[in-house]
């Protein structure tokens, strides 16, 4: 009804990705897929002025409690790689992460803990890098209007976003490291070139998929199992000063065998923090994922956790992955 009812109002950024979100849930819904097709064609090119700078707002970390039980050893990761072309250079895949339903504890007002069904749906293995980004860039990314939410594009060309913030930085710019100093918006815009390139309904990951690809089936505390983050796991607490390779921390993987989920960088979501709303029409805040480098409290790392932050924020600790959905 969301979507029908952004769509009538003519507010198409809105209407595409709560019909992303429908279609993470129902998959078939024949509606959905027709009205989606209808939202991509009505979408069209604004115009803003430039300027400014942007301001810094660290992530503000949530303690989740963890449930009492824990699964002590991990069984060997459970990896299925989609069998997909990609425009992008290696190191790129996807993983499919079949569907079931997930525990979401008591961490929101307006979300009460309790059971949440997961469709099934393939994430990439490991975060965007800089060199993924660059094709991006290369393809005109920040010069397509049709890429860009509506608060996004405004905000690309008032605070003059032309690149990543850390593009030049050599702690940060190294081509297989996850690229920084984007925002929620230029990681929607990337994800929207790809799904454009590629044909396929690609977006940023809901916090229900996150969650799902770094728990696995035994809800455990962290993506490799039970034992606390430790510099052989992930990259964390200063341990190495900047940001890593992606394939860097092979113990560190997932139940599915995705790298890097807690550690290395926080990954923007789909999802509003505290709403399980998708609108990109907010300017409210974003919900984060999986703690970074400089993380210094473990509970940062928590496969549960949640973190928030302004979709505009950019930071050398924030980065992003994709989904694809069926």
């Amino acid at each position: 009804d969301d979507a029908y009812q952004a769509f009538r109002d003519g507010d198409y950024d809105d209407a595409h990705d709560l019909l992303l979100a429908c279609l993470d849930m129902a998959p078939d819904h024949a509606g959905a897929k027709a009205l989606l097709k209808r939202t991509v064609q009505r979408l069209n090119i604004q115009n803003a002025d430039p300027l400014n700078e942007n301001e810094l707002s660290q992530p503000r970390l949530i303690d989740v409690p963890m449930p009492s039980v824990e699964r002590q050893t991990p069984d060997t990761p459970k990896s299925t790689a989609l069998e997909k072309p990609s425009i992008l250079p290696e190191p790129f895949e996807w993983v499919e992460i079949p569907g079931t339903a997930i525990t979401f504890d008591n961490v929101f007002d307006r979300i009460k803990s309790g059971t949440l069904q997961v469709e099934p749906f393939a994430i990439t293995k490991y975060p965007v890098t800089n060199l993924h980004y660059r094709v991006f860039m290369d393809a005109g990314g920040y010069n397509t209007r049709d890429y860009w939410t509506e608060n996004g594009w405004m905000t690309r060309l008032r605070e003059g976003w032309i690149e990543p913030r850390f593009r030049n930085d050599g702690n940060f710019n190294s081509k297989d490291n996850p690229v920084v100093g984007i925002s929620w918006y230029e990681a929607m815009a990337f994800c929207r070139w790809l799904s454009e390139t590629t044909g396929e309904p690609i977006t940023l990951p809901t916090t229900r998929q996150w969650q799902r690809t770094a728990q696995g089936d035994d809800r455990r505390t962290y993506p490799w199992g039970s034992v606390p983050p430790n510099e052989t796991l992930c990259n964390w607490n200063n341990n190495v000063g900047r940001t890593t390779p992606v394939q860097q921390y092979p113990k560190g993987i997932s139940p599915y065998g995705v790298m890097d989920m807690s550690g290395n960088v926080f990954e923007w979501c789909l999802t509003g923090y505290g709403t399980e709303l998708t609108r990109s029409g907010r300017t409210a805040d974003q919900a984060l994922r999986g703690g970074s480098w400089s993380s210094i409290n473990p509970i940062a790392l928590r496969a549960n956790n949640h973190m928030v932050s302004n979709p505009d924020n950019w930071d050398k600790s924030i980065g992003f992955r994709c989904v694809l959905l069926p």
